[in-house]
């Protein structure tokens, strides 16, 4: 499995329908031969940069990752912006300008599909909208 998303999926085991979100993951490429891992951190990092829509999402939301290290969402309250990094435990961090806390999520990607676990094991599907 996947190290950057591994942990997440063991505490969630209690919780989540373990089967419906690795089935998602495979439908989406996600598997092993496909996902980015801690270990091509730095092609993770290349990977993440673009645009992803929220799978299922209403209204839609969009959140751009750029090379500078930032972000804008479009969300249904408007423009959110912030910072975003990867850390050496194969995680995303994310930091907004409102003032809003730093988060800490676990993520499993390829080129087509990004998925977000947040720090209540919720798993938030994306797809890419452009690089």
């Amino acid at each position: 499995m996947v190290k950057c998303w591994i942990g997440h999926l063991r505490r969630l085991a209690r919780r989540a329908p373990l089967l419906a979100v690795i089935g998602w993951l495979v439908a989406a490429g996600l598997g092993t031969a496909h996902a980015q891992t801690l270990g091509g951190q730095n092609e993770a990092s290349a990977t993440i940069i673009g645009s992803w829509r929220l799978h299922g999402a209403k209204p839609p939301m969009t959140i751009t990752f750029k090379p500078n290290g930032t972000y804008d969402a479009v969300t249904s309250s408007g423009l959110r912006t912030g910072r975003w990094a990867l850390t050496s435990d194969g995680e995303i961090t994310t930091w907004a300008d409102d003032g809003r806390p730093k988060r800490v999520n676990g993520f499993a990607l390829n080129d087509e599909a990004l998925v977000i676990i947040d720090e209540r094991g919720r798993f938030h599907k994306h797809r890419r909208v452009s690089r």
